[in-house]
């Protein structure tokens, strides 16, 4: 088997994957538990051999009933999928386990997720924090987050801010991008952790980076607003683009606004319609609200009062008491509401 490795991985001799499946075969046939699940793996990735999922489920099988850690979790891996064997989820956990109480990470992480979604085994979120837990503190970047998600929503464990933020916080420096996200997050509001704007800005770009939308819309926000970072229009419009690119409503609205006034980009009340429109069309009444009175208005676009109003009634429908406040405080919306009973009652509506 160390012959095989050393093929494997071209330590002293050349990489050569064929003659590495040749000697784990030699070893794996004499019953060497390792070198089966190596075979399996050879088997799976089609390495040095044909892909066979089928030979690796089998060769997984020997190595995991001889007890291999990596084995049982592999075999687990292959029955939840039902990758070369038929699926079968209780089967599944059972390996998944057996590797798990030998200390395997991946093994404690997947039997905690087992128990949170309740897959092969009753859901238990108090148990899947427990393995999560198990694996969190291997270091295990998804496991700790999702620690640490259970611990801020108080699922199957007390609530608990200061501890869910340290777990957040070990996984996002493993870069786990959502966890960067929620320490961003964390220190925004000052959930478990001394509220810190400019931290909570270094984080979200952190996120953004990794191109995570919200990270993106809230960096953005942050360099528009220059609160707390130093204002940057073109950086704020990047960012939010970038937000509003992966389809992000609040962005594209964000976006269309700095189109409209001319902030970090040229203005463009054409393209400032575009983005509108797209968060209009995902339901967004402030974007409905805005297209509306361009369409109305003719205003960067052909005028067009009956879609205009189409517009401005889906906002009306779904306006919270400031969006409510600031059409019935427009000038221009006044009129309108005015000379329309369905517009002006839908703005009435407590």
């Amino acid at each position: 088997i160390r012959l095989a490795a050393m093929f494997h991985n071209g330590e002293g001799v050349a990489k050569n994957a064929q003659e590495a499946f040749k000697w784990y075969s030699a070893a794996a046939l004499q019953g060497h538990a390792e070198a089966q699940f190596n075979v399996g793996r050879s088997y799976f990735f089609g390495e040095g051999v044909s892909q066979d999922k089928a030979k690796a489920a089998e060769w997984f099988q020997k190595a995991a009933e001889l007890g291999d850690a990596p084995a049982q979790s592999n075999l687990a891996s292959v029955l939840q999928t039902g990758e070369g064997v038929a699926k079968n989820v209780a089967e599944a956990y059972k390996w998944k386990r057996a590797a798990a109480l030998q200390g395997f990470v991946q093994a404690q992480f997947t039997v905690g997720a087992s128990y949170f979604l309740g897959e092969g085994v009753p859901q238990d979120k108090a148990k899947a924090a427990e393995w999560y837990r198990k694996a969190a503190e291997q270091g295990h970047a998804l496991a700790q987050f999702y620690l640490g998600s259970l611990l801020h929503n108080g699922e199957g464990v007390a609530k608990n801010f200061a501890e869910a933020f340290k777990w957040y916080n070990a996984a996002a420096i493993q870069g786990h991008v959502t966890a960067q996200l929620n320490v961003g997050a964390a220190y925004f509001a000052g959930e478990g952790v001394p509220e810190d704007k400019a931290k909570a800005a270094e984080w979200f770009r952190k996120a953004a980076e990794q191109g995570q939308a919200l990270a993106q819309l809230y960096l953005g926000d942050l360099l528009h607003n220059g609160e707390f970072v130093a204002k940057n229009a073109p950086e704020a419009f990047k960012w939010l683009h970038a937000s509003a690119l992966q389809g992000n409503a609040q962005a594209q609205f964000y976006v269309g606004t700095l189109y409209f006034a001319g902030e970090g980009v040229p203005e463009d009340k054409a393209k400032a319609a575009e983005w509108f429109r797209k968060a209009a069309k995902q339901g967004l009444a402030p974007g409905q609200n805005n297209l509306g009175l361009m369409l109305y208005r003719g205003d960067g676009v052909p005028m067009d009062k009956s879609e205009g109003k189409k517009w401005l009634k889906a906002a009306a429908r779904q306006a919270d008491d400031n969006l409510r406040r600031v059409m019935v405080e427009d000038p221009d919306l006044a009129k309108i509401i005015s000379q329309d009973d369905e517009l002006k009652r839908l703005l009435q509506k407590k």
